[in-house]
């Protein structure tokens, strides 16, 4: 017997049917695309490829699943597929590359987010589509691992900015078909400050599981950190505002759905721990509303245990703003406070192409002495 928490009429009528058909048909309940204007369907699609569902509706479609689409609707979904499936090839390529180079400086990497979940929940990597691969390393490993990445063709971008508001660095370069192919090392798990010792390097390495398909060093944090970390990025990611944007509510339900009865008991000790139980069992319910998820008898509520505990649960229905605000006050001193504030108002990187950034350093180093 399935537990089942209910959804509020309230939460309900907050999702447009264009979402919720999309929700139907990733979890293979056969969907009539409606008979309407051109503009009607377009909008659909546009709404797949905003969710970052395009990929698996086209999938879906293939399956007979999603049925009413007219032809040139199918067929310029298959090529935008087919570029999808070639980008991923070369994807593939680049990223057993990089992983070898840190590898062989003894750089320990571990992959986050849509690359190993394509690779070990969907039915083909291509179908996780994503703009960017995610690498966590240890934060005292991260000016040698952007030296050997500048001397390998790679573009470094963040590495010495935006330290208080952000814990990873760009890397980016071409690839031989003339793509862009971008990595965002992380040194801390999130940006947020909630967050971002949430879960070490050191305790996902030691639970770490490979993915032979990239290569010998490639890795992956264990199902339950995986998941937690999924549940963290949904609410992380622009704090608070893409919340159930659909790929990232996928790859919850896929997870899940990949769980054992010891992957289950694992991942709630591990939410109740870290306490971010609450959070975790907003992702879980949404996946229940969309993709009529199931767990464990009684599973969601014992997620609930230490709810008055936990700071993210009085942010889940926070605006950005308050998010921005908890992420400041989490800062220990006046200085770290004040350098984050100045990189949400002074973004470094618009500094830089404005020029005007020497002169706010300069008048930042000026205050921090004044102030210390």
């Amino acid at each position: 017997m399935q537990h089942q928490v209910p959804v509020s009429r309230r939460m309900s009528d907050t999702y447009h049917p264009h979402v919720l058909l999309l929700a139907r048909a990733l979890s293979g309940r056969r969907v009539q695309v409606p008979r309407g204007s051109e503009k009607a369907t377009t909008r659909l699609l546009k709404t797949a490829r905003n969710h970052g569902v395009e990929a698996m509706f086209d999938r879906r479609r293939q399956e007979g699943v999603v049925q009413g689409l007219v032809d040139e609707d199918r067929t310029a979904s298959r090529a935008k597929n087919r570029d999808y499936a070639a980008h991923d090839l070369m994807l593939t390529a680049v990223i057993r590359q990089t992983l070898d180079l840190l590898a062989a400086a003894n750089i320990p990497a571990l992959l986050l987010k849509g690359t190993p979940i394509g690779f070990r929940y969907y039915q083909a990597p291509y179908l996780r589509t994503r703009c960017d691969t995610d690498c966590f390393i240890r934060a005292a490993d991260r000016e040698m691992a952007a030296g050997i990445l500048a001397s390998n063709g790679y573009r470094i971008a963040g590495l010495d900015q935006r330290f208080h508001s952000s814990r990873q660095f760009g890397a980016t370069r071409r690839s031989r078909q003339g793509s862009a192919v971008s990595f965002d090392i992380h040194w801390k798990l999130s940006n947020r400050t909630l967050f971002d010792d949430i879960l070490p390097f050191e305790e996902c390495w030691k639970t770490r599981r490979p993915l032979p398909e990239l290569g010998g060093n490639a890795y992956m944090p264990s199902p339950p950190q995986l998941l937690l970390h999924t549940c963290i990025h949904r609410i992380a990611h622009g704090r608070n505002t893409m919340r159930n944007r659909l790929i990232w509510l996928y790859d919850v339900h896929l997870i899940t759905q990949g769980f054992s009865a010891e992957d289950f008991d694992r991942f709630r000790r591990l939410a109740i721990e870290k306490r971010v139980g609450m959070l975790c069992l907003d992702a879980l319910v949404m996946c229940q509303y969309y993709f009529r998820t199931t767990y464990p008898e009684r599973y969601l509520v014992t997620l609930t245990r230490n709810r008055r505990q936990e700071p993210s649960a009085r942010l889940l229905r926070a605006s950005k703003p308050r998010w921005v605000l908890a992420d400041l006050w989490a800062l220990e001193t006046p200085r770290e406070k004040l350098a984050f504030s100045r990189e949400l108002l002074f973004p470094p990187r618009l500094a830089e192409e404005t020029g005007w950034l020497p002169r706010m350093r300069t008048w930042a180093v000026h205050l921090l002495s004044k102030i210390g």
